[in-house]
């Protein structure tokens, strides 16, 4: 029982502010590393682990700009007709073949999503996590 209360006390020293060289240093083309808040318990550390193994899972499905685009109005084309109907969120025909589409193009070549739908709300799941971690 000790050792679970030694690990969940906060360290005698502070956590150092940078334990790698930033990559544009070396790397100068390379996109600025994310700026990413330190977690300060070990909640948070959970959290932000889960957080990236979402990121991993979503990028065997689609690439980067998948979790970049906003997917809010591609969660709503592709949802049931009873998921729209509970939630009263109702689009017209155009516009719902076209944000079914465009999740469609999301999605890695080769790659069978069988749930858009669902996986779009992990997606978009992950990315609210993401923004409360990126200040």
């Amino acid at each position: 029982m000790d050792e679970a209360t030694d690990a969940l006390r906060p360290p005698a020293r502070p956590w150092p502010t940078t334990c790698c060289p930033p990559s544009r240093s070396t790397r100068p083309w390379s996109p600025a590393p994310p700026a990413l808040s330190w977690a300060r318990n070990l909640g948070q550390w959970i959290e932000q682990l889960d957080m990236f193994d979402g990121v991993r899972e979503s990028l065997d499905v689609s690439p980067a700009r998948g979790l970049r685009a906003p997917a809010a109005d591609m969660v709503i084309a592709t949802a049931p007709v009873s998921w729209r109907d509970e939630r009263a969120s109702h689009m017209d025909g155009s516009r719902r073949r076209r944000f079914t589409r465009q999740a469609g193009d999301l999605v890695r070549l080769g790659r069978v999503v069988d749930d858009p739908h669902g996986e779009l709300v992990s997606v978009q799941r992950r990315r609210e996590v993401w923004r409360r971690h990126d200040p």
